[in-house]
């Protein structure tokens, strides 16, 4: 199959080249830049068993020569001055109607130490059409150069005319790259199909979308795919290291599914929908996929786990809900899912995904139930030492949603407050910098005895005047609750109240309210309505201490309260009438009444930067709001990067 969808390249009368290419879509032809020697939109011809074809140059890298008068030759060694750069690579369109078969490309590196056979035309070129030997070659690896790396070949001799010709890995039974060095008594030189990625990206998803359809219909090369896959995975299985896995699906599998996929239409929010695919919990970040192919052979890389589904399936199930108007795609997709489900043991919790009620929204990379997109946010969490009270053990974590959680810190030696300021110079930006959308927000979880530290007024950022709540809006959030599952579970009544409220019903506290921590704990047990509440001074002074102490724990996620004390009552005795405190509360009840609890943060981050209230602070503690500590588990080994 492979020699068939190898075709002959003509040199051309001017600037040579000629040798081997091959049909990796229909209508498409595959092989070297340097064999073509054309420019984007020249003529090319050639032979296929004997027939002749043409065709169009829709895609040539560029040699190292800036005139086409002056074209480098292929030398004898990679490392030579006068090698065609990287990545060496033409797509030509070939003009009518012509029929043609397709190889099969790998998307994964081979393995070093696979063998390998390559198939070209080897000079002279005018010989019978059928000569079209193969060589029997091994990888040892890749060879790396300045511009980039090649892969190794060793073995039989490779000759000229073969250059541009497919290299087949034995292992897969897919084509794993070009050959680009083939001068006899040397070792051969390949380019790795990896390179296809530095094609134009419309061009590259035609080629691809049509290399998936052809093998998802024809299913020959496939076919003869399934039994090394099987000896594979046979081989694989006698391993008890996990170090080695084969491929989770097999190729008829895989081809379908590609096959399936190449026939939706649009992306979404791909980042979105592999966050969706794989569940909640840490993992690696992903590499960001280019489209929905890149993400089928990203998915399929997580490790098959019998007790849950794996993520290519919920993928499927996904892409049929975002393709209600192909209906035999999406019906399709379904029997796929089921049939890989079945054949992996996992059919029964296939069908109790389909039936849960709260699995996520069919269509891939929208957003979750509820109103407005939740805000991005790097959390930053001060937990007090044990042995030292006045030092804190510092974590950042970056947060994209409950799905998408990364350490970005973690310290084991705890530091004073001015060190943590300085750690987060050279942290926080960074991390903020990798987050993007229309709400980022910076989260601090504190203990009691720091609410009242104004964190919105550190300077992490190089220009000392840039605080930190003038560029972002900070929140603060409760540590007692942040890390016991119970105290968030009480509070989720509160928090769904307030969320269907067009404003934010705030019950306020006095300069000298005479109740007691019990008494405001019963009254905010009352009712789940009592969910927002204010204080007129500062969190670490009485009576504001016990009072928010006992809103807290009764499961109050919103509060507004000023770090100044009342400056009217710190002498004793009101001097004006209203108070310093009641002045405050009256503005804030006013702004508060107007703005629904998921506009808070943006509300507090606008007036601290109009220098209205930049002695303030903003506890905005959503109970359904991740990072939720003890029920992550941290990846191995831990970097400080992640």
């Amino acid at each position: 199959m492979l020699r068939d969808s190898l075709a002959q390249i003509d040199g051309d009368a001017r600037y040579g080249g000629g040798g081997s290419g091959f049909f990796a879509a229909p209508g498409y032809l595959l092989t070297c830049s340097h064999v073509v020697r054309q420019p984007e939109g020249g003529t090319v011809t050639g032979s296929w068993h004997g027939k002749p074809w043409s065709g169009q140059v829709r895609y040539a890298s560029r040699p190292v020569a800036a005139s086409p008068d002056d074209r480098p030759s292929d030398p004898a060694e990679p490392g030579d001055a006068g090698i065609w750069p990287l990545p060496d690579l033409a797509v030509v369109r070939l003009s009518g109607e012509f029929e043609h078969p397709c190889a099969r490309l790998m998307a994964r590196e081979p393995w070093p130490g696979t063998s390998l056979c390559a198939v070209g035309r080897r000079a002279p070129l005018d010989d019978s059409p059928g000569d079209f030997p193969t060589a029997e070659l091994r990888y040892p690896g890749l060879f790396a150069r300045s511009q980039g790396n090649l892969m190794r070949l060793v073995g039989d001799s490779l000759g000229p005319g073969m250059s541009g010709g497919p290299v087949l890995d034995l292992g897969t039974g897919e084509v794993c790259g070009l050959v680009k060095i083939a001068n006899p008594g040397r070792d051969g030189y390949a380019v790795p199909l990896s390179y296809l990625r530095e094609l134009p990206a419309d061009l590259l998803a035609e080629l691809l979308r049509g290399h998936d359809r052809y093998h998802g219909r024809h299913r020959a090369w496939v076919l003869a795919q399934e039994p090394l896959w099987q000896k594979m995975t046979d081989s694989l299985g006698d391993y008890e290291s996990g170090s080695a896995t084969a491929p989770l699906l097999r190729p008829t599998e895989e081809a379908e599914l590609l096959g399936l996929t190449a026939s939706v239409t649009g992306s979404g929010d791909l980042h979105k929908l592999y966050l969706d695919c794989v569940g909640p919990g840490l993992h690696p970040e992903p590499q960001e996929p280019r489209d929905l192919r890149d993400l089928v052979f990203q998915l399929s890389e997580h490790v098959h786990e019998p007790r849950r589904l794996h993520p290519v399936n919920v993928f499927a199930e996904l892409l049929a809900g975002w393709a209600p108007d192909a209906a035999a795609v999406a019906a399709d997709l379904r029997d796929w899912s089921a049939a890989v489900a079945g054949r992996q043991g996992t059919w029964e919790l296939l069908r109790a995904w389909r039936q849960d009620p709260q699995r996520s929204s069919p269509q891939p990379g929208s957003h979750s139930a509820g109103t407005g997109r939740e805000p991005m946010s790097a959390v930053v969490q001060l937990e007090p030492s044990g042995h030292a009270p006045d030092r804190y053990l510092l974590t950042v974590w970056r947060y994209r949603s409950d799905t998408d959680i990364s350490v970005v810190i973690r310290d084991h030696v705890p530091h004073p407050r001015e060190e943590i300021v300085q750690v987060l110079r050279g942290v926080l930006p960074a991390t903020l910098g990798q987050l993007s959308g229309e709400s980022v927000i910076v989260e601090f979880v504190l203990p009691a005895e720091l609410l009242d530290e104004p964190v919105h007024l550190w300077q992490v950022f190089r220009q000392s005047y840039a605080r930190l709540g003038y560029r972002y809006p900070v929140v603060l959030r409760d540590l007692d609750r942040f890390t016991d599952e119970e105290s968030r579970h009480h509070a989720r009544a509160r928090w769904d109240y307030l969320s269907t409220c067009d404003g934010t019903p705030m019950h306020w506290f006095g300069c000298e309210d005479p109740r007691s921590s019990e008494d405001v704990y019963r009254w905010f047990e009352l009712s789940p309505q009592h969910a927002a509440f204010g204080l007129p001074g500062p969190a670490s002074r009485d009576p504001g201490r016990s009072a928010l102490d006992a809103a807290i724990y009764a499961g109050v996620p919103v509060a507004l309260w000023r770090l100044a004390r009342c400056e009217d009552h710190d002498g004793g005795t009101p001097a004006t009438a209203p108070c310093d405190g009641l002045r405050f509360q009256l503005a804030a009840n006013d702004t508060m009444s107007h703005t629904p609890l998921s506009r808070l943060p943006a509300m507090v981050k606008a007036l601290r930067a109009g220098a209205a209230w930049s002695e303030h602070a903003l506890l905005w503690d959503n109970p359904y709001r991740g990072p939720h500590p003890r029920r992550l588990v941290e990846p191995w080994p831990l970097h400080q990067d992640r």
